[in-house]
């Protein structure tokens, strides 16, 4: 239903879509910092925010793909997330570890990378690094 709280969480302002999308692109806190206008103080809580909404988003897509084989995430990104909550062990802390940068990914943030195979190889690879101790 449109019109239900669950729904009503997860949906990104425009300004969280900015925040989003520069995410993915790997720009600097600095970039959106001077792009939104904000201060870094600001902009450190908007960030929290907009993790946050995509963190739930995730889990109302997880929902629905159980639900409908239709509604199922991108592959690789369903995998991606999966393992991620399988290595670090709870759900939340492999969303903000999603997105947080990663030296192993030459400081990117492993979320930014999803949006390739190969991008989203290579936080498999770090993910298998991590499970496994090997470094």
């Amino acid at each position: 239903m449109p019109g239900t709280p669950e729904r009503r969480t997860h949906r990104l302002t425009l300004v969280e879509t900015k925040v989003a999308l520069g995410i993915t692109k790997g720009a600097t806190d600095k970039e959106l910092s001077e792009l939104l206008g904000i201060s870094p103080a600001q902009l450190k809580v908007l960030k929290l925010r907009t993790m946050s909404k995509m963190a739930i988003a995730a889990e109302i897509l997880e929902a629905n793909a159980e639900r409908s084989a239709a509604k199922k995430l991108v592959p690789a990104v369903e995998s991606v997330i999966n393992k991620a909550v399988e290595v670090i062990g709870d759900r939340d802390e492999a969303m903000r570890w999603l997105g947080t940068p990663v030296r192993a990914l030459d400081y990117a943030t492993p979320i930014s990378l999803l949006g390739t195979k190969k991008g989203a190889a290579r936080v498999e690879d770090v993910l298998g690094r991590m499970e496994h101790g090997v470094w």
